[in-house]
């Protein structure tokens, strides 16, 4: 039973990666095809997806071919944040701004025994992440929030071309990212501080589709506070001024920055994780 689960699973990120590449050589449409049709495949099997970390055990639900893809790459789609976490104590304080369904989330609460609030404004991304967190019994560990966050408090319209469970691209400013809409509840992060009294951030992670520079706007007095240690945020680098702004913001923050790294499975991508740490 095991070597036949073992092959499935094998079978399945063979499917999944040729997808991947399907996309390059065939169009966006193909790709898509490509998708669903792993997804039905995959779900015929079963309906959650179990990923190895050393001695532990972390499942997610498979609700589509990209909710799939995000769990069998939760190691190896982004290293440097895996390894970020890794330094992270016992009750640290993490925020998962922009979490998506919750793959990193669910490895700083059940590899790392971080105290985690995953903010995930989609509907469909984060109803995933709230059953993903009842899956592995995080409840106590994990709170998931369904809202975003910018300079300011409001009432946004989040806006996404793709409403798949794991899709990211979603924005609350701008020109919007697809055809699709969803009123949002969003907020600065000093302001949902102040107001709601959460547990204080030691750790933060942003990955937020372009409004990176909006949240650190309203995050000023989080930043500058020595609670808050280390911070790690995913910038589009296509724009050359864009990290030297954010590197300065973080610096009158009293964060020095430590590495930028892009995702091996996407080495053209012009959008980096860079990390940050106090003193």
């Amino acid at each position: 039973m095991a070597k036949s689960k073992s092959l499935k699973r094998r079978v399945v990120q063979t499917v999944l990666f040729l997808s991947d590449r399907v996309e390059q050589l065939g169009g966006s449409r193909l790709h898509k095809l490509h998708l669903e049709a792993a997804d039905r495949w995959r779900r015929r099997g079963a309906d959650v997806v179990s990923v190895g970390t050393g001695a532990t055990q972390i499942w997610f639900r498979a609700a589509s071919a990209k909710a799939i893809r995000r769990a069998e790459t939760l190691l190896t789609k982004e290293p440097g944040t895996i390894a970020w976490i890794d330094t992270f104590a016992k009750d640290d304080v993490f925020w998962d701004i922009g979490a998506n369904v919750g793959i990193y989330s669910l490895y700083a609460g059940k590899v790392r025994g971080a105290r985690t609030l995953a903010f995930e404004p989609a509907s469909f991304n984060h109803a995933l992440l709230c059953d993903n967190i009842r899956l592995n019994r995080l409840s106590e560990r994990v709170a998931a929030y369904a809202l975003a966050f910018s300079d300011r408090t409001q009432i946004g319209e989040l806006s996404f071309a793709d409403a798949m469970p794991g899709a990211a691209f979603a924005t609350v400013e701008g020109d919007g990212a697809g055809d699709e809409h969803e009123v949002a509840l969003v907020f600065s992060v000093d302001e949902f501080i102040t107001r709601f009294e959460p547990q204080f951030p030691n750790h933060i992670k942003i990955d937020v589709d372009g409004l990176e520079e909006q949240v650190l706007a309203g995050a000023a007095r989080t930043l500058a506070d020595p609670r808050m240690r280390s911070l790690s945020i995913e910038v589009d680098e296509d724009d050359p001024e864009r990290p030297k702004r954010v590197d300065a913001t973080l610096a009158a923050a009293g964060l020095r920055f430590l590495d930028a790294q892009r995702s091996p499975l996407a080495p053209n991508s012009p959008s980096r994780n860079r990390r940050y740490g106090r003193g």
